[in-house]
């Protein structure tokens, strides 16, 4: 299967979307002109800002998906810049394409514009936030900046305690700052990691230095700072118990919603506020608008009925979806895909997460536990299939639980309970006597 290729592609978004579906296009073929806009120019990849970056062993260099040289080679043209309007335009007679205008540039024309903008963090109701200059944790900026605050005698502050904002507090704390880490809900991130994993991840903040408090902030105002310290980080949090409590930086790690406004601007459907943002799209990316494209954290698949899917905002899902774009553009096949699965690091335990974590009627959760303490919880559906796992410390574990997802068949509960059946023999077919 193909079709005829477009005579041009821009790429609006250098994050790993942006950056697999120029890579995509080439692989498969695309001889067109081919370009890749975003404010940083060259790709960069972010799930490294709250781990190896921050820790300080990565550099801002290491960070890029390539160096110039390698788009170069390609013929894809980078662009550092910001995209403030798209306009649908008629390039020909028979053909439609796009404007794209740039702030303080020049306008382009592209037959095609795929959108691969990810999320933008969201910032809490918080009185007195407008007078502060939190940090977000979105950008290296962000993470440059919170670097001189790891280190004894300084106190963190962070709002929220999902992925980003708990491993944020890891790295603060073994870096040995003051943490203080704050969730409205106890366990937190239970849609990502299920209940049992959650509360078990969520346990080990304070026996590592962290002080947990599970409520919300009532205020934040600015504090003092000693000459030459940057103003807008200290600041005074005002807890629900009425407590106030002094931190040298502030870190807001309170979620994130689909950074759609080029989209919605240009016309094309999208999820309402309510249903959490996103541009509407088929299966392989398209939006309502011919010729544009959403992928990645943008972009929000939709069910029969056209209702928004929930979305999964996770760097293998959004590389996925890259790839399935790039081919379908082409009239190639898209690779089929098991489960879905995403990581997270924190106070030295490596984290993987298959499938869905969320508990179905009949069904069951099943720990694996070892000497060394919990290694794995595993979802299963009411007909004893294995419809999620999140293991510790353990990749093989976790390989072993994709696999038996994929097979949508009855597992043996007793054996993904007992740390003496190695994950090959869990994924081993049952021996036929």
């Amino acid at each position: 299967m193909s079709a005829p290729q477009p005579s041009s592609v821009l790429v609006i978004g250098g994050g790993p979307a942006g950056y697999t579906f120029v890579d995509q296009l080439r692989l498969r073929g695309y001889r067109g002109e081919l370009t890749l806009i975003d404010p940083r120019g060259l790709p960069m990849d972010r799930p490294p800002l709250s781990k190896e970056f921050l820790r300080g062993a990565m550099g801002r260099e290491e960070l890029r998906f390539r160096e110039a040289e390698w788009f170069e080679e390609r013929s894809i043209t980078v662009i550092a810049g910001a995209v403030e309007e798209i306009s649908g335009v008629r390039l020909s007679e028979d053909a439609a394409g796009w404007e794209v205008f740039l702030e303080n540039g020049p306008r382009l024309l592209s037959e095609v514009v795929v959108l691969a903008t990810g999320t933008v963090p969201t910032r809490p109701e918080l009185p007195g936030l407008d007078e502060l200059a939190p940090l977000t944790f979105y950008t290296i900026d962000d993470a440059e900046a919170l670097a001189p605050f790891l280190r004894p005698g300084a106190t963190v502050g962070v709002i929220g305690a999902g992925l980003v904002g708990a491993e944020a507090a890891s790295v603060a704390a073994e870096r040995g700052a003051e943490v203080l880490l704050v969730s409205p809900r106890s366990p937190a991130a239970v849609r990502s990691f299920g209940e049992e994993a959650a509360a078990h991840l969520h346990a080990k903040h304070e026996p590592r230095g962290v002080r947990l408090i599970t409520g919300t902030v009532r205020s934040a105002t600015p504090a003092e700072v000693a000459p030459g310290e940057p103003v807008g980080r200290a600041a005074t949090l005002t807890l629900e118990n009425g407590e106030s409590v002094g931190v040298d930086v502030l870190v807001i790690a309170t979620g994130s919603v689909p950074c759609d406004g080029l989209g919605v601007d240009a016309g094309a459907q999208a999820a309402g506020a309510e249903a959490g943002g996103g541009l509407l799209v088929d299966a392989a990316g398209r939006t309502s608008l011919p010729n544009l494209w959403a992928i990645g954290d943008v972009a929000r698949g939709v069910d029969a009925t056209g209702a928004p899917l929930p979305q999964h905002a996770h760097w293998e899902a959004a590389m996925h979806s890259a790839e399935d774009a790039a081919a379908a553009l082409l009239g190639q096949f898209p690779e089929e895909r098991g489960a879905r699965w995403f990581w997270s690091d924190r106070h030295g335990e490596h984290v993987e997460v298959v499938g869905t974590q969320a508990p179905v009627a009949g069904g069951a959760v099943v720990r694996r536990e070892d000497a060394r303490g919990l290694r794995g919880v595993f979802t299963l559906g009411a007909g004893g299939e294995l419809l999620g796992a999140v293991t510790f410390d353990d990749a093989r574990l976790a390989r072993a639980a994709r696999r038996l997802i994929d097979r949508a068949k009855p597992v043996d509960a007793a054996a993904l309970a007992d740390p003496e059946v190695s994950a090959k023999d869990l994924v081993r077919p049952p021996r036929r006597d």
